[in-house]
């Protein structure tokens, strides 16, 4: 989540409702993002997300989410609040996966949500 206090708990919920659903909380959507790697790159933040995602498919780990501090009381995250939806965690630490697919989800050009699914 990338600290947006308006947008984060609507997209976070959204995700969390369309992906989720078949998800058990021990096996939870992983969700980063790529400001907090390298910073505000409105310009070119999909070509971001998309190097970042290549990345963790090519080396089968995903970077952590940087200077995170406090979850937002809105968004449905794993052992952070009751929710039905509560199958989203926020990494900290690097994690290591197995998974040959990854969905890039990013708000483009005049506030118009842009998704991307990339697979090895």
């Amino acid at each position: 989540m990338t600290g947006t206090a308006a947008g984060d708990p609507i997209e976070a919920e959204a995700l969390a409702r369309t992906f989720g659903k078949s998800r058990d909380v021990d096996d939870p959507i992983f969700v980063g993002s790529v400001k907090t790697n390298v910073g505000h790159a409105e310009p070119v933040s999909g070509l971001a997300a998309i190097i970042k995602a290549c990345y963790a498919l090519r080396e089968g780990l995903i970077p952590r989410n940087l200077n995170y501090k406090v979850p937002h009381k809105n968004i449905p995250l794993v052992g952070i609040h009751d929710n039905s939806h509560g199958v989203l965690e926020i990494l900290l630490p690097p994690l290591r996966f197995t998974n040959t697919e990854i969905l890039i989800a990013r708000l483009a050009f005049a506030s118009t949500n842009r998704f991307n699914a990339l697979a090895r």
